[in-house]
């Protein structure tokens, strides 16, 4: 193993949030996605999305 390994990058204050904010809606997408892939017939819209983000009740 290497000693003079690279410290590891910190994330500047103020992007965490949006950082894990990001991560978390990926996760929702692929999960959204592997899930609709067995339930074809049940297409999502860009809306769903849109209502989701914006904090409202996806219908």
């Amino acid at each position: 193993m290497e000693k003079n390994k690279k410290p590891i990058p910190t994330l500047p204050k103020g992007k965490g949030i949006f950082n894990s904010v990001r991560e978390l809606a990926i996760k929702i997408f692929v999960n959204h996605a592997l899930a609709s892939q067995k339930t074809e017939s049940k297409r999502v819209s860009v809306g769903y999305y849109k209502r989701l983000f914006l904090g409202l009740q996806p219908n």
